[in-house]
């Protein structure tokens, strides 16, 4: 069972994490791509503590990174350029 920002952290290799960062600006959503790498700098770099869980939680949710915002996020990428996304076969 997850248990928030750091559990996904430490499952993900740092290659996802920045595809996640990348997939994140290609939306324009900078706040989002600057904060998951940043959690993920501070959870390689510092001792795993609930606090630092705890703070990483709060911080994400303030940086709203939730799935209404992804998709609207997507709907006006797509209406705007369809062309940057792949043909269906």
């Amino acid at each position: 069972m997850s248990s928030g920002v750091l559990d996904a952290l430490q499952r993900l290799q740092p290659d996802a994490i920045e595809a996640a960062a990348a997939g994140f600006r290609f939306f324009g959503l900078e706040r989002q791509a600057t904060f998951i790498i940043s959690a993920a700098e501070r959870a390689r770099s510092e001792p795993e503590s609930d606090e630092m869980e705890a703070e990483l939680d709060r911080l994400h949710d303030e940086v709203g990174s939730d799935d209404e915002i992804l998709l609207r996020k997507f709907q006006e990428r797509f209406a705007e350029d369809r062309s940057a996304f792949a043909s269906p076969t």
